[in-house]
C-alpha cells in the first residue's frame, strides 16, 4: 500500500517510469485505485497490477478481475507474492485459479515463487523441491491454454531475502542464478519452453547488477527501492545497462 495518494502515485510514476526505446523493459505495478492516474504519466513503462481474482465477474466485493484490469490499460498482473500468501493465506490452488485466468485473458502474468527460512537452512536440495512443488501447483493446466510463452514470467522470490521479511537474510547472486535455472529447468521440461525469470529477493542500486549479471537472471521484481525515485533510476540504468 505504497504510496498512500494518488498525487503521490502519480509524482512516482512520472519520476520513474521513463524508458528510452531498446533500453529494456520496465513494467510499474501500483494499487488499484491509482491505475489510470499512473497510466497516464508512464514514458515507455507498462501498467501492471499487485495482483486479480480467480473470477471473472460476480458479487465477489472488493475483488477485481482480469477484464477489468484490462479495461484500464494494465498488461501485467503480479500473482502469488509472498505477502498475499503469508497474510492473506494464499495457498497454490488459489494462485493456480488466478493464473488461468490471467493467462486466459491475455494479460502477461509475473508468478512469485519461493521458499521460506525453514526450507532454506535444510540447503539448495529442499530449497528446490519446495519451489518445484510450488510452481507446478501454480501453473496446472496451463498447457491447455495455448499460451504465448512471453506471458508467463517467474519471479524467484526467496521469502527470508525481501525486505520486509523479519531476521531478513542475504542471498548470494551465484545461488538466484542456481534457482532460476532450476525453475527454467522445470518449465522447459514440463511445457516446453523456457521462460523469464527475475529475482524477487530485494535488490538495490548497490547490488542488483550483481544479481541481473548473471546469465539465467533475466531481471529483478524491485519492492522498496522503487519508492525512491532516483536510487530505483540508478537501479534500473545498472539493469538496461
Amino acid at each position: 500500500m505504497n504510496p498512500k495518494t494518488l498525487s503521490e502515485a502519480v509524482s512516482l510514476a512520472r519520476k520513474t517510469g521513463v524508458v528510452k526505446k531498446g533500453a529494456g523493459e520496465l513494467v510499474i505495478c501500483p494499487p488499484y485505485p491509482f491505475l489510470s492516474g499512473v497510466q497516464k504519466v508512464l514514458n515507455g513503462a507498462a501498467l501492471g497490477a499487485q495482483d486479480m481474482s480467480e473470477n471473472t465477474e460476480g458479487p465477489h466485493t472488493g475483488e477485481v478481475s482480469a477484464g477489468i484490469l484490462k479495461s484500464v490499460g494494465v498488461s501485467y498482473v503480479i500473482l502469488g507474492h509472498s505477502e498475499r500468501r503469508s497474510e492473506l493465506g494464499e495457498n497454490d490452488e488459489a494462485v493456480n485459479g488466478k493464473v488461468l485466468q490471467a493467462l486466459k485473458a491475455g494479460l502477461r502474468v509475473v508468478l512469485c515463487i519461493g521458499e521460506p527460512i525453514e526450507i532454506r537452512k535444510k540447503g539448495l536440495p529442499s530449497a528446490s523441491s519446495f519451489v518445484k512443488k510450488q510452481l507446478l501447483g501454480c501453473v496446472a493446466g496451463i498447457e491447455k491454454l495455448g499460451l504465448k510463452k512471453k506471458n508467463l514470467i517467474l519471479a524467484y522470490e526467496p521469502v527470508w531475502a525481501i525486505s520486509t521479511s523479519k531476521n531478513r537474510r542475504n542471498e548470494t547472486p551465484d545461488d538466484a542464478a542456481f534457482m532460476a535455472s532450476l525453475i527454467k529447468t522445470i518449465v522447459r521440461e514440463k511445457f516446453y519452453f523456457t521462460p523469464r525469470v527475475l529475482y524477487g529477493g530485494s535488490v538495490g542500486e548497490k547490488d542488483v547488477r550483481d544479481f541481473v549479471s548473471q546469465k539465467e537472471v533475466d531481471g529483478t521484481l524491485v519492492g522498496a527501492a522503487s519508492l525512491r525515485a532516483s536510487e530505483f533510476r540508478l537501479l534500473m540504468g545498472k539493469v538496461f545497462e
